[in-house]
């Protein structure tokens, strides 16, 4: 994995979400019963729309 010595203000989205997708597909290959970790009770799932709007998937 990456170390990173950078405020975490100075880091750009980009940079997150490709650490987060880095973290968990290892967690997720190597230690699936781990993955809940990386999830919330309060969490929710939500995906662009055509127009780019989040939008969330009706159940």
């Amino acid at each position: 994995m990456m170390a990173m010595q950078a405020d975490s203000s100075a880091l750009s989205p980009e940079v997150v979400g490709n650490a987060f997708v880095e973290q968990y597909y290892s967690i997720l290959c190597q230690s699936p019963d781990n993955v809940h970790r990386f999830y919330q009770e309060s969490n929710m799932l939500s995906r662009p729309d055509p127009s780019g709007a989040m939008r969330r998937p009706s159940k």
